[in-house]
């Protein structure tokens, strides 16, 4: 079993997935990532994390500007 800190990062932004993911590494721990919520749905399903780091606008054709906290309801529980 592996006893790293678990990340996953979910954001549309490449060069601020790179950012995040050198400064994650650099705290010792595993990072993954997903640019839609989709994506982020299907690893959560797949995996499980320590902490999760949402952009909140991931879609920018989304109206409610509010995909990302989709995927923080599932997170918590409270979604399905």
């Amino acid at each position: 079993m592996d006893s790293k800190i678990r990340v996953l990062c979910v954001d549309d932004n490449k060069r601020w997935q790179e950012t995040l993911g050198e400064i994650v590494s650099m705290l010792g721990y595993s990072i993954d990532f997903a640019f839609t919520s989709q994506e982020a749905m299907n690893k959560l399903k797949r995996s499980t994390y320590h902490i999760a780091i949402l952009d909140k606008r991931l879609d920018e054709n989304d109206p409610s500007n509010e995909e990302g906290l989709s995927i923080a309801t599932v997170i918590a529980g409270l979604g399905e």
